[in-house]
């Protein structure tokens, strides 16, 4: 319970919860109260949510040769919506039980795109899309070398079938406005990287540097 200067207390009643759906992700339904900004608490609202968990995306950089390392892969969510369904994005990946964002990023990072990070930055912690999913997100760039980084990488068996690519800055800037369009996450990471980046090129590689 937290308060506001305007004696709000954030108060909520969580009456139950039901699991919906548990396959390859997990649904489940809640019955739950809240207290109102005008005083009083709401009806009993029934909301499904998708129990996604926390993730971690990672931005691989490297700043000597000026390069975005960026996945393209096949997403169910994009079915029916854009054509083809292949979408271009960073690095990312589900937090396991026991681990750390951090560990994540490195491990994603392996697995993803057989790269390793020098260094590892936080840009944001956020939620995806709170409205219906309890998805939260860790979003790191991390300085890669990415002088060999081509090729088709994943876990076959967990159907993963992700090509690899190291582009131009500008080129990979050029993906903001591109079809089809990108994961929110993605989009924010690109921002991010175009802000952020001669201070990462003089910080991590000396380049710039007086």
């Amino acid at each position: 319970m937290n308060e506001d200067g305007g004696g709000m207390r954030y108060r909520y009643r969580l009456l139950d919860t039901e699991p919906c759906w548990d396959g390859h992700f997990r649904l489940v339904r809640h019955r739950l109260r809240h207290e109102l900004w005008a005083g009083g608490e709401s009806e009993v609202l029934q909301r499904e949510v998708f129990d996604r968990g926390a993730a971690v995306g990672v931005i691989p950089y490297d700043p000597v040769r000026d390069r975005v390392v960026v996945l393209e892969q096949f997403r169910a969510g994009a079915v029916g919506v854009v054509d083809p369904p292949w979408l271009t994005e960073f690095v990312a990946g589900l937090v396991e039980p026991g681990e750390t964002p951090e560990a994540v990023a490195h491990r994603e990072l392996a697995e993803e795109a057989a790269l390793a990070a020098s260094q590892l930055e936080l840009v944001a912690r956020f939620f995806m899309s709170p409205g219906g999913s309890t998805e939260l997100m860790w979003l790191y760039c991390a300085c890669v070398d990415a002088v060999e980084v081509e090729g088709v990488h994943g876990h076959p068996e967990e159907g993963e079938d992700i090509r690899v690519r190291a582009l131009p800055f500008a080129a990979a800037m050029a993906l903001r406005t591109a079809e089809p369009p990108l994961a929110g996450w993605t989009l924010l990471g690109f921002e991010w990287l175009g802000r952020e980046r001669a201070r990462l090129r003089r910080e991590w590689a000396g380049i710039g540097a007086e």
